[in-house]
């Protein structure tokens, strides 16, 4: 089945604080420790701009879908 759902932050700043160390993780598995190190100084000012960039000042909603699957063995 599929559920729609919304999660809203304050502002761009209440996004950056919930998502820039998850965005760290992923660069690390992905890039590796020394790329993200050279990145993870850049990481909050890059997503803040681009957030609001694509948001504004107000308040952040993301609207997302999760399927929620379940199987049986025959």
């Amino acid at each position: 089945a599929l559920h729609p759902n919304a999660t809203k932050h304050e502002g761009a700043e209440a996004y950056v604080q919930a998502f820039a160390p998850m965005s760290m993780n992923v660069m690390r598995n992905v890039w590796g420790e020394d790329e993200a190190a050279r990145v993870a100084p850049h990481i909050n000012e890059a997503l803040l701009r681009e957030v609001k960039s694509r948001f504004g000042t107000g308040e952040v909603t993301l609207e997302w879908e999760a399927w929620c699957i379940t199987a049986r063995k025959p």
